[in-house]
């Protein structure tokens, strides 16, 4: 199955963002390596911001399985990549109020007839940092991360639900996420790694 990269957080050139912004800013997408480096996908400065290192592309619906489909609020749609490795290694990056107390991840496809046959995750580390810098031009927008405040492994039972997770985090700012898949329990059909939903309490 066909892998589209989402935009540069962590690595290189992404076709999705590429051809919103418009042919004008591939090269400035080539080229770009830095492990540090997040989009923020706000529209004018409102919203949530996420990314993340692949999703799977739908020949149909090519958006199918985005990264926007693990923060709409709907358990029936997910975010979904598909590698040899199984999704081991994939990243998810996000904005988290400094004041969370708490994040919520169901970590499977969130519809019984898809959840063991897809893929699911057992483990992932979640890393939270202050934000260093945030940069803006013509063709991206992104976050640089400063000091860790939160590194914590995720350990998930293999339930279709939303498994919660403590983070008291007290800081005055918006902080950055990156949640990196550790362990992945295989699915009895396809190799495709699914996070149906991810709240932030």
């Amino acid at each position: 199955m066909k892998i589209v990269t989402a935009a540069i957080i962590f690595f290189s050139v992404s076709s999705l963002i590429s051809a919103q912004a418009g042919d004008e800013c591939k090269d400035a997408f080539r080229g770009i390596s830095d492990a540090n480096v997040a989009r923020d996908e706000r529209i004018d400065g409102d919203g949530p911001a996420y990314n993340a290192t692949g999703f799977l592309a739908d020949k149909a619906n090519p958006l199918k399985y985005h990264v926007t489909k693990a923060f709409d609020g709907k358990l029936d749609t997910a975010w979904a990549v598909s590698t040899p490795n199984g999704g081991a290694g994939e990243k998810l990056a996000f904005l988290v109020r400094g004041d969370a107390a708490a994040i919520e991840i169901l970590p499977g496809f969130g519809r019984k007839e898809y959840f063991k046959l897809n893929n699911r995750v057992a483990g992932a580390e979640l890393r939270i940092s202050r934000i260093k810098q945030r940069y803006h031009t013509q063709c991206v927008s992104g976050i640089i991360p400063g000091e860790t405040v939160l590194l914590k492994q995720l350990h998930f039972d293999d339930e279709m639900r939303l498994q919660s997770f403590e983070l008291n985090l007290a800081e005055k700012e918006e902080l950055l996420a990156v949640l990196e898949l550790t362990d992945i329990v295989k699915g009895s059909r396809w190799n495709d790694t699914c996070i149906a939903e991810l709240v932030i309490k």
